[in-house]
């Protein structure tokens, strides 16, 4: 049995409230506000979990904060402090990877800027390196690729070649340049107090294919980058400090060391840390929060100084109990945890239960089903919600059927309309309609897809609403301007109905339904799978309705002989794949 499309008329029924789905639901009891209902059991949650934070807090204060304290900042300083080591060596298994890369030695050997940049820029960017310098034998720059300041975007690189800045001033670079290695082998790593900011780079030698000495590579990264890269991993505020005590990069307004700090620092590097606090220094006040800050020597290649790390906490938040508290405060949260659990869920439940519904009913609206209908469950102001629903619906359902009935009748008048002035019939346009939702429903459209495809079939040849009526009665063969000028429909069809929003999804076929599988028809020229699938399917029932049918020019030509013509045009004007499903359809397959 061939399926029925859906019409206005389906949805019509005879009141806003017959047919509906109703929801089960527990008749109502005494009125209970749902303020009540939320607020009462809550409030003993809530005195409950006072009682369990005045306990906690007991036991904290008679802890040694500061020593604590003292145990988190130290800790936090030595994460720092490996973070450093785990960032120098992977900025140096990313300058590996690039040296290694193939062609880039023979590349800074013929000081090729843009060879280097096609094979550097995808590692480059992959590993997200804020700054890649290639320099020659002499330390004179090829090709400098540095991630521009600010930029969301990681691939937005800022490209150089050549330039009067003098790299070999940094001694790291130098000692690459002059072929000097020591026991950690032959790279170096280093701060640069650049003109274009201040930059942590581990250097390199790069060899050419011939294993000869072509130039040095630089990966860096930028100091602001690196410390707020350590805020995001560690969780402290991060400060690095120049060798005289002055910041380098920070991560909020650090003060900066005084000498005697700095000699303090070093000399004692390896017995102990440096330890200043806000109570000593009331620039470590930061947006009204005392932070407690440990300084420690950084270290590059294991031994050079390079400069100081600071590491800094928030003393009021980094407080943390010892191993007996932190068991009475698990055991007390987990009491606390599973009381909310039972209570706020039976009172949830409780509560939700009519709200539950009301979000199911409104999906099923989301999803266009009208005919849902909720019943009361209490006597509050769910109630008066789910009412007021039941009679949004209502209106909703009976606004929906009137608005289409009147949309499906403008559409039917507006074929006739046009069929009356191409000298079609009401016949022809029930034909078309009928076979292309049938050969639709075949191929696997449904529901509110075929609504758009029988408005679209409706509607087909609307376009012609601007053709003239000397070219549309013509009986004879039109002339090469007179096609033309017909060719035109489509893309008045288009411009009648895009406007209008209810009509864009049916507006496939009016607009396409001339196009060809081979590319020769009309207005666009699309071809194969460029036409959508649905004004394929319309162009075949068009032409078999159209050559099977008495026309003012023509009579009807046999079935057989259509068939024949179908046949010929698959893989040409029409799509082989709807031909198939077309034939099979009518039975000549």
């Amino acid at each position: 049995m061939e399926p029925t499309f859906p019409t206005a008329a389906s949805f019509a029924v005879r009141s806003p409230t017959d047919n509906l789905k109703v929801i089960p639901g527990k008749p109502a009891g005494m009125w209970i506000p749902v303020r009540a209902k939320i607020t009462l059991p809550f409030l003993l949650i809530a005195v409950a979990m006072a009682a369990v934070v005045a306990f906690v807090l007991y036991q904290i204060i008679f802890e040694n904060i500061d020593r604590r304290f003292n145990t988190q900042l130290v800790e936090s300083g030595k994460l720092a402090s490996e973070w450093m080591v785990q960032e120098e060596n992977a900025r140096l298994a990313d300058l590996r990877i690039l040296a290694y890369t193939i062609g880039v030695g023979d590349a800074l050997q013929a000081r090729d800027a843009e060879a280097l940049r096609k094979a550097t820029l995808g590692n480059t960017i992959g590993n997200q390196e804020d700054a890649v310098e290639f320099l020659d034998t002499q330390g004179k720059l090829v090709l400098s690729m540095r991630h521009r300041p600010g930029s969301l975007y990681v691939e937005d690189y800022v490209f150089t070649t050549g330039g009067l800045a003098n790299y070999r001033q940094w001694s790291f670079v130098e000692q690459v340049v002059t072929g000097h290695t020591d026991a950690k082998g032959d790279k170096y790593a280093g701060l640069a107090r650049a003109p274009w900011g201040d930059y942590f780079y581990l250097a390199g030698p790069v060899y050419d294919h011939a294993n000869k000495f072509a130039g040095v590579i630089l990966v860096g990264e930028g100091m602001s980058t690196l410390v707020r890269k350590m805020r995001q991993d560690i969780g402290s505020q991060m400060t690095i400090y120049d060798l005289d005590g002055k910041p380098i990069a920070s991560t909020f307004a650090s003060p900066g060391l005084t000498s005697s700090n700095v000699a303090a620092i070093l000399e004692r590097q390896n017995a102990s840390s440096l330890r200043r606090d806000s109570g000593g220094n009331r620039s470590l006040t930061f947006n009204t929060i005392d932070y407690g800050e440990i300084l420690s020597p950084w270290k590059l290649r294991g031994s050079q100084d390079l400069g100081l790390l600071g590491t800094a906490l928030p003393k009021n938040l980094l407080v943390q109990t010892s191993a007996a508290t932190r068991a009475q405060l698990a055991v007390l949260v987990g009491l606390a945890l599973f009381l909310v659990l039972i209570v706020g869920g039976t009172i949830s439940h409780l509560i939700t239960r009519p709200l539950l519904g009301l979000v199911k009913a409104s999906k099923e609206v989301a999803h266009g089903n009208f005919s849902v209908k909720l019943s009361r469950q209490s006597n509050d102001e769910i109630a008066e919600l789910t009412d007021s629903f039941n009679h949004m619906i209502a209106s909703i359902q009976r606004s929906h059927r009137d608005l289409l009935e009147a949309y499906d009748d403008t559409l039917k008048g507006w074929s006739k309309a046009t069929d009356l002035r191409d000298n079609e019939t009401e016949r022809h346009m029930h034909n078309v309609v009928d076979l292309t939702i049938r050969l639709a429903n075949r191929m696997g459209y449904h529901d509110e897809q075929l609504t758009h495809i029988y408005r679209g079939a409706l509607l087909h040849d609307v376009g012609k609403i601007g053709i003239s009526d000397i070219i549309l009665k013509k009986p004879g063969k039109l002339t090469d301007i007179e096609q033309a000028e017909m060719q035109k429909h489509p893309q008045y069809a288009y411009d009648l109905l895009s406007p209008i929003e209810y009509l864009r999804s049916a507006l496939v076929i009016p607009y396409f339904h001339h196009e060809k599988w081979d590319g020769s028809g009309y207005p666009n020229g699309l071809k194969g799978e460029e036409i959508p699938e649905t004004a394929r399917i319309f162009a075949i029932v068009d032409v078999w309705d159209a050559m099977t049918s008495d026309r003012v020019y023509r009579k009807a030509m046999p079935q057989d002989e259509v068939v024949q013509y179908i046949l010929e045009s698959r893989g040409t004007h029409f799509d082989p794949r709807v031909v198939d499903a077309f034939l099979s359809m009518i039975g000549r397959l």
